[in-house]
C-alpha cells in the first residue's frame, strides 16, 4: 500500500509539468489542464484551499465570482536575506513577499496569475525595483552586493511562487494531505 502511494505521489508531481512560463519574479501566469474536473468543483476546492493555507480568509480574498474568478492576496514571509558586513547598515535583513494571485476557472483548468505587489521588510512594504538597487551608481551596487543579492532574492521569490502554484494543484486535483 506504501509504494502505491509512493508512486501516485510522485506520478503525481511528475505530472505537473505545466510550469510558470518563465522566471521573473515579479509577474506570472500558467494554465493548467485538470481532466474530469468541473469548474465548479475547482472553484469550490479554491475557496477551501484559502480557508485552510489563510488566518483571516474574509480579508485575503479581494474579488470573486461564483464557479468563474477568484483573486486574493497573501504575503510570505522569508524570501531571502540580505546581508551587509561593512559600514553603517551592516547587518542582516530578512524579506518577504506581498503578492496577488488571481484564478479563471474553465471546465477541466484554471488560469493562475500571480503579480509581486511589493517586498515586506520589517512590516514594511519595499518596492521591488529599489531594493535591488535599480537606478544606483555601480559603485553602490557592489559595495552592497547588490547583484548577489538579486539573484538570491529572484531565486526566492520564484520558488515561492511555484511552491504556491503547486499547492494550489494539488489541493484542486483531490491529492490533499491530512496528515495531522
Amino acid at each position: 500500500m506504501r509504494r502505491i502511494t509512493l508512486l501516485l505521489l510522485i506520478i503525481t508531481t511528475i505530472s505537473f509539468s505545466q510550469t510558470f512560463k518563465t522566471d521573473n519574479p515579479v509577474n506570472d501566469e500558467i494554465v493548467v489542464s485538470v481532466d474530469t474536473i468541473s469548474k465548479v468543483v475547482l472553484y469550490q476546492r479554491m475557496n477551501e484551499w484559502i480557508q485552510k493555507n489563510y488566518t483571516s480568509p474574509k480579508d485575503v480574498i479581494k474579488a470573486s465570482i461564483k464557479d468563474n474568478m477568484i483573486r486574493f492576496t497573501g504575503i510570505s514571509d522569508d524570501i531571502a536575506n540580505w546581508t551587509i558586513e561593512k559600514g553603517q547598515l551592516k547587518g542582516t535583513y530578512f524579506y518577504g513577499a506581498k503578492y496577488t494571485i488571481e484564478i479563471n476557472f474553465k471546465e477541466n483548468k484554471y488560469k493562475l496569475n500571480y503579480k509581486l505587489e511589493n517586498l515586506i521588510y520589517n512590516n514594511t512594504p519595499v518596492n521591488y525595483l529599489l531594493t535591488i538597487g535599480f537606478g544606483k551608481s555601480e559603485k553602490y551596487k557592489k559595495r552592497y552586493k547588490l547583484d548577489e543579492f538579486k539573484i538570491k532574492l529572484n531565486k526566492g521569490l520564484v520558488n515561492n511562487k511555484n511552491k504556491i502554484a503547486l499547492s494550489i494543484y494539488n489541493y484542486l486535483i483531490g491529492n490533499i494531505k491530512d496528515d495531522w
